[in-house]
Parts: structure tokens; C-alpha cells; sequence
């Protein structure tokens, strides 16, 4: 059975490290084992890969002293047998694809979950070298793909495009999970509730939902924003909320896990990001039936576009984003028919199961082919 090691920061609440825990859930464990390598640390969701048998190595590497811990997760492979090198994000897949190349690992491949657009020109000449030792680089979304052509030079036959992978919810149990939820959470029975799923940072574009909320709040029936997940901005956020008398219109729980169950507490999901790659948050609740308003941006686009399956607004139009979400909770025979089409959407593109075989095929490949950085 061969040794596939999956190289990341840390196992921290983030859509990368959630769509890493969705692959292995999925995984063909006759065809592969697996480790979690961490390079500073386990992390919140560590719990939830050691649950599926899957053991974590925390091998921390720091800029200060690079050579010595570079070398040191080098020997860490070579003890492993290690045969697929699978790393996450730059940091990861720089320290990662460097230890493998040490380390004489057949098959290098790297997903890049974001854009990553503050990379230097020594990042983005480092990251072609090393594309030159990969055997085949993933990125989520077709937008993530044209970057790295165009910007970084790494060759479009070194590349391939697989969205994230999620779990589908057994939708039978939706009622009941929207009425718990609601109930937990403070939120009225029956009252409109609009969502978010995502670390409280600058590309999430929260603050252009907060001005559209402005404006949803003079409705007859003003919605509740239902903001789950932290992060630098969260108590600003909520700051400039109650200085425009909107503090009664956000429930903010915080960081959680139960994501599916807080999904059907949504009657809208709004995503008004201003930089993504393909966000796991949107496929979950696109598989959770949730109708879906966002922008512009990353791979939100392709998710939706097939059905339709939902609406997509121009990014930091507070005007335009407010009026999709009205158009939504205004008509809801039109919202629930784009909810069941962002399911079906999701059953047939970005099931883990979907997901997982398209990854084993990858690795199955390059395996066959003998050379981590051989032609596609």
C-alpha cells in the first residue's frame, strides 16, 4: 500500500484544511495510507483526522533555521517510505515539495487552494522551479489555473482542475436541525435569517454585507445575519454594527463545526467575498440546499453557474448584493427551486467521494509513470 503524506501548516479552522479532512474521509484506504504532516501545529479539525485513523506528525519548520528542519523532514520521509508527497497552500507546498525532492519521494503534487497574489518574484520564480519536480499541480477553480499560467509561468500541462470536495447532508433530518439550530441560536422560528460561513477577514468582503444589511434592515420583515466563524476582524465587525444600530440584527456564535446543522438555520447563504479561490463553505451549502448569493470572485462563479444555482452579484456593491438577498427572501418558490438545483449541482461535481477518486487517479498516474516532474 503505498504512503501518501499530506504536508500543511497546521489543521486550524479554514476551507483548505476542511477540504483535506473531506478527501480523507473519503479515501480508498486499500489503495493508499496516509499521514498529516503539520508544520507548526495540530490545530482545531487535528481531532476530527485522527477520529478517521489517519496519524498527524507535527515536523515544525521555521525561516530562522530552514536547512536544519528542512533536512530533518527529509530523514522523516525517507523513514516513512513515502511515496506521494501532497502539499498544501504555499507554505506547505514550498517546505513540502523541497523535503520530497531531499528525500528522493517519487510523486510530488500540490494543490493551490487560493491566489496567493502577495507572492514576491522570488516566490513565483521558486515556485517554478519546484513546478519543474511536480508531477501535477491542482487548483480548485479554472479562474486559479489562468493565475498561475499567466502570472507565474507554470506550464498549463503541469496543471489540473479539481474543485474541493464536501459531505452531502442527509437532507430528511433538515427540519429538525433548522428548528434546533434556531432555537440554540436566539433566533425567531419563522423569522428571515441570512448566513455566513468564514474566517472574519478583509477578502471576505463581510463589510459590503454589512452595508447591504443597512439596507435590508428598513424591510417589513428586516433578516438576521447569522454569522458563524472568527478571525482578526469578528469584534470589529460587530463594533461598526452596533454604531449603525444593527446589533440586533447579527448572531454571531463563533467558531464552530456543526456547519450542516447551522446551514438549515439559513434561509439565505451569502457569500460577498472579494478575493476566493473556490470556498468549501459555498459547497457546503450548496449541498446542504441552500439558495446562494455571491459575488463575482474566484471559482463562486463556475460552482453556480451550471442550473443556474443561485445568484452571482458584482463584488463591494452593497446596493446590488442587498437587492439579490431581497429578491431571495421576497420569492421563496424561486429560492427553494435554486437550493434544490445547487444540491444536484453538488451531488454530481463536489461530492468527497467525486472528489477523492479524480485525486487517486492523479496520484495512480504519476505513480505509473515513474517521474514526480514527468510530462502530463
Amino acid at each position: 500500500m503505498k504512503h501518501v503524506v499530506h504536508v500543511i501548516g497546521s489543521l486550524n479552522v479554514g476551507g483548505a484544511e476542511r477540504s483535506v479532512i473531506n478527501y480523507l474521509e473519503a479515501a480508498d484506504r486499500e489503495q493508499f495510507r496516509h499521514t498529516v504532516v503539520c508544520l507548526a501545529a495540530r490545530g482545531d479539525l487535528a481531532s476530527r483526522v485522527e477520529a478517521l485513523d489517519v496519524p498527524i506528525q507535527v515536523i515544525r519548520v521555521k525561516m530562522s533555521r530552514g536547512p536544519w528542519d528542512l533536512m530533518r523532514l527529509a530523514r522523516w520521509m525517507r523513514r516513512q517510505d513515502v511515496a506521494v508527497v501532497h502539499s498544501h497552500l504555499y507554505y506547505g507546498s514550498l517546505w513540502g515539495r523541497l523535503a520530497g525532492i531531499v528525500a528522493g519521494v517519487p510523486v510530488m503534487v500540490a494543490t493551490e487552494h487560493g491566489k496567493e497574489l502577495w507572492k514576491n518574484r522570488f516566490q513565483i520564480w521558486l515556485g517554478r522551479r519546484l513546478a519543474d519536480r511536480t508531477c501535477r499541480i491542482i487548483t480548485v477553480a479554472e479562474d486559479g489555473k489562468k493565475l498561475r499560467v499567466e502570472r507565474e509561468g507554470i506550464p498549463a500541462s503541469k496543471m489540473t482542475v479539481i474543485a474541493n470536495g464536501v459531505p452531502l447532508p442527509d437532507l430528511s433530518q433538515h427540519d429538525r436541525d433548522r428548528a434546533e439550530a434556531r432555537c440554540e441560536l436566539g433566533l425567531a422560528e419563522d423569522g428571515p435569517v441570512i448566513g455566513t460561513v468564514g474566517r472574519t477577514v478583509e477578502a471576505k468582503g463581510y463589510g459590503t454585507l454589512l452595508t447591504a444589511m443597512e439596507e435590508l434592515s428598513h424591510r417589513e420583515s428586516a433578516p438576521t445575519w447569522l454569522l458563524v466563524g472568527d478571525g482578526p476582524e469578528r469584534e470589529s465587525l460587530l463594533t461598526r454594527a452596533a454604531e449603525r444600530g444593527l446589533a440586533d440584527r447579527i448572531v454571531a456564535p463563533g467558531k464552530r463545526q456543526d456547519i450542516a446543522r447551522l446551514l438549515a438555520a439559513m434561509d439565505v447563504f451569502v457569500m460577498p467575498s472579494i478575493r476566493e479561490g473556490l470556498p468549501v463553505a459555498l459547497l457546503e451549502a450548496m449541498a446542504a440546499a441552500r439558495p446562494c448569493v455571491v459575488t463575482d470572485v474566484g471559482g463562486m462563479p463556475e460552482a453556480l453557474a451550471e442550473g443556474p444555482c443561485g445568484v452571482i452579484v458584482p463584488s463591494e456593491d452593497p446596493g446590488r448584493l442587498a437587492q439579490a438577498i431581497g429578491g431571495m427572501l421576497d420569492e421563496p418558490a424561486r429560492a427553494r427551486s435554486l437550493g434544490e438545483a445547487a444540491r444536484r449541482c453538488a451531488e454530481q461535481r463536489f461530492s468527497n467521494q467525486t472528489v477523492a477518486r479524480r485525486i487517486e487517479g492523479i496520484y495512480q498516474d504519476c505513480l505509473d509513470r515513474g517521474e514526480g516532474g514527468g510530462p502530463s
